[in-house]
């Protein structure tokens, strides 16, 4: 499915910002609008984490086989760690 792009005005754009506290920028601020008609019919799930997938995060070092923990997680993204936020993180990797 091709979507169009939609722009938004400035004042879209901070609001998009203060209700994701600030947590994600790049062109998603733009055109956030632009994946809307998905609601429609999908569940759409932004980039919230998906940086991991990134190649930049990965080390030479990492294999395939590479356990990829809470802790290695919090320190690639070079996080505070959050008990409760790394209680839930374990949880999901279990």
């Amino acid at each position: 499915m091709a979507l169009p792009r939609k722009n938004v005005d400035t004042d879209l754009q901070e609001l998009f910002l203060r209700r994701g506290v600030h947590c994600h920028g790049d062109s998603n601020v733009k055109i956030h609008p632009s994946v809307r008609p998905l609601a429609r019919e999908q569940v759409f799930v932004g980039g919230l984490g998906g940086e991991i997938g990134r190649a930049f995060l990965w080390r030479d070092t990492d294999t395939a086989d590479l356990n990829v923990s809470t802790e290695l997680l919090v320190t690639r993204f070079g996080l505070r760690r959050s008990d409760e936020a790394a209680a839930a993180l374990d949880a999901w990797l279990t």
